[in-house]
């Protein structure tokens, strides 16, 4: 792994790691908040469910970045050697092609997003939609090493 991807490969963990405390502390304020002092918070619903948006996309790249989305390898596995990473580098630059195309329909959700503002917490929308397109991007970055390792080893 190339130092570059090491530093975001633990920036995207870290982000994943607070996003997941946020909902935590959050949720519990809400329920202390609702239950406990019978005085329920507006603002707790929508930052938990900004978070959570987040937090899913974020953790989309993690699993991406470490192969560990869930696949079927039942055919794949009895292919030969070659054909099967011939295979699996295909597939990658499928995901590339969809991240692509989720960067530029994110964006344009994030445009038009922009001058909607949430009630709770008086935030844009833009930052509900903003997940979607940076998120690909990260895909698409981290694609680059793995298209690479496997054509190496398509080479050895």
């Amino acid at each position: 792994m190339k130092p570059i991807n090491k530093i975001i490969a633990k920036l995207e963990d870290l982000i994943a790691i607070l996003l997941l405390a946020n909902i935590i502390v959050v949720i519990f304020i809400q329920v202390f908040f609702r239950f406990i002092l019978n005085f329920p918070l507006s603002w707790t619903e929508e930052l938990s469910r900004l978070s959570l948006i987040w937090l899913v996309f974020i953790s989309s790249v993690i699993a991406y970045r470490e192969a560990s989305h869930l696949d079927v390898k039942m055919f794949t596995d009895k292919l030969p050697r070659k054909l099967r990473l011939y295979l699996e580098v295909v597939v990658l630059i499928f995901i590339d092609i969809f991240s692509i195309f989720l960067v530029i329909k994110g964006i344009k959700f994030y445009i038009r997003q922009f001058m909607v503002i949430s009630p709770a917490l008086n935030i844009s929308y833009a930052w509900f939609y903003a997940s979607a397109p940076i998120s690909a991007i990260l895909v698409i970055f981290h694609s680059r090493f793995i298209i690479a390792d496997k054509i190496k080893e398509i080479v050895k």
